[in-house]
């Protein structure tokens, strides 16, 4: 009804971000038509082709994802990039990555429940197609609405050799880049660091799994 393509299971990824004001008497369609053809307006400015725009999609929530402590959006090209990066090395035994994206709201997605953290155990089930420690390249879909700035970085993604990224102050977001697992840990050090002398900012219990709520209930 709203045009979307078949590879898209849901309106996830769909509902571009921004303020509506829809009709008193608007219907649900007409509600939710508004943000959907903002998209593809997005989309079409960015001279994303049609077969590609929901990878594009996919692609922009994954950034969009990493970027939640970073104000100013700057390093959305920069993990544009690293995201790029990491996917050229599917398949590759010899790489760094492998193709796995190791994207933590990817997983925590898949889950189906809104947390900062997860446990071993989870991080090693491969039943949750969203996790992307043990499903190589992208996610089935969307994780969520990409802002404008992550859709526009995906179709020109920066040109860099990094591979792995941490936000090593959760107030500031400042994020850092690395192009190799050694740097990579160097940065890690930098948050636990963080994390020690701010506990009540780095701490967080996962809250419980939302019950799916039946049409009518």
């Amino acid at each position: 009804q709203l045009g979307l393509p078949e590879a898209a299971e849901t309106l996830e990824g769909y509902l571009a971000v921004g303020e509506y004001s829809p009709a008193v008497d608007a219907t649900a369609e007409d509600v939710l038509r508004e943000p959907v053809e903002r998209t593809f307006e997005q989309l079409e400015e960015l001279g994303i082709e049609e077969d590609e725009q929901f990878e594009a999609i996919t692609k922009a929530s994954l950034v969009t994802a990493e970027s939640h402590y970073d104000a100013d959006g700057g390093d959305y090209s920069t993990i544009a990039g690293a995201i790029e990066n990491r996917l050229e090395e599917e398949g590759d035994e010899d790489s760094e990555t492998e193709g796995y994206l190791q994207i933590d709201a990817a997983v925590i997605y898949g889950l189906g429940t809104q947390q900062i953290h997860f446990t071993d155990e989870e991080r090693e089930d491969s039943e949750n197609e969203y996790n992307t420690y043990q499903h190589s390249g992208l996610t089935p879909g969307p994780i969520e609405a990409p802002h404008a700035e992550a859709l526009a970085a995906v179709a020109d993604p920066d040109e860099n050799d990094y591979l792995y990224w941490v936000t090593v102050d959760l107030e500031t977001g400042e994020t850092r880049f690395a192009e190799t697992y050694s740097e990579h840990q160097e940065n890690v050090d930098r948050l636990d660091e963080y994390c020690a002398e701010n506990s009540e900012i780095c701490s967080g219990e996962p809250a419980e799994q939302t019950e799916a709520v039946e049409p009518g209930e």
